[in-house]
């Protein structure tokens, strides 16, 4: 089968070359567990997108149906790994309220996702940025003191930032120093960027997840974006079906159960076509 990729605006000189994808492509039956062809072109879109990131060998991660439900698994997993109680089973109500760090840019995605798991709109604290644009590392540090001292549970910090900026990855170094420091989930989205190809890029290697919108970076319709996780048993433990599931890995081709739905389409073929186009090498 070929594809080829007719509407891709060129901002890296690629060559727009046809791309050959094996076996049929098929939205659901190719994101079944019957079928390889789907997850596996979903696994090395993800583990492309990982390495280019700086992110560990073992990192995993899927494609979601847009930016913002990448926002929502990566702080339900935030959520149930930080929480310190058994939030999944007892609810919010059985420990201190909650509180998360955002920028202004990042604060919209993160108070909707707070709202949706039950935390509150007014859980999501907002952190004012430094002189390049980044969240500012002491004021997290202050802002996390703050609401430790009047009975609050710090979860997770949502950063955003070019990683082919070095600028940028300085200051997410300090933002990352902060949440190890203070046991926060660190959560980056990517901002849309243009970088040559082959070039590898560092400034969110040391998230714990990291979000892609796949529509303005790589120029796609439908494959929304990109969820990345350092350890993606985080996200399988967040969306078992039952406390004691067994936990799928996010390498295998059980994606459907890394996220809410327990059947998905194939989302991932548009995102990879384009990735092909722009970076033959992926």
């Amino acid at each position: 089968m070929i594809v080829t990729h007719h509407q891709l605006p060129d901002t890296t000189g690629a060559p727009h070359a046809p791309v050959v994808v094996p076996g049929a492509v098929d939205g659901e039956r190719a994101a079944s567990t019957d079928s390889t062809t789907g997850p596996q072109i979903e696994r090395q879109l993800c583990r492309w997108l990982a390495d280019r990131l700086g992110l560990p060998a073992d990192a995993g991660g899927y494609v979601t149906a847009s930016g913002a439900m990448g926002v929502f698994v990566a702080l339900k997993a935030a959520r149930d790994a930080r929480a310190g109680w058994s939030i999944r089973e007892l609810g919010t109500r059985a420990g201190p309220p909650l509180a998360c760090y955002a920028t202004d840019a990042t604060h919209p995605l993160g108070a909707h996702a707070a709202d949706m798991l039950g935390s509150g709109r007014e859980a999501v604290r907002v952190v004012p940025c430094d002189a390049d644009g980044c969240m500012d590392a002491a004021a997290l540090r202050s802002a996390v003191t703050r609401d430790v001292r009047n009975g609050f549970q710090p979860v997770a910090a949502l950063v955003a930032g070019d990683p082919s900026s070095r600028r940028t990855e300085r200051a997410l170094d300090a933002v990352a120093d902060a949440c190890e420091a203070t046991g926060l989930w660190m959560h980056a989205e990517v901002v849309p960027f243009s970088t040559p190809p082959g070039s590898t890029l560092r400034g969110f290697r040391r998230a714990d997840s990291v979000g892609i919108a796949a529509g303005t970076w790589l120029h796609v319709t439908h494959a929304g974006g990109v969820i990345l996780v350092r350890d993606p048993a985080t996200v399988a433990r967040a969306f078992a079906l039952a406390a004691d599931d067994d936990v799928p890995d996010a390498r295998d081709h059980h994606l459907r159960m890394l996220g809410s739905p327990s059947a998905r389409d194939f989302q991932a073929l548009e995102a990879w076509v384009a990735l092909r186009t722009r970076w033959p090498e992926a």
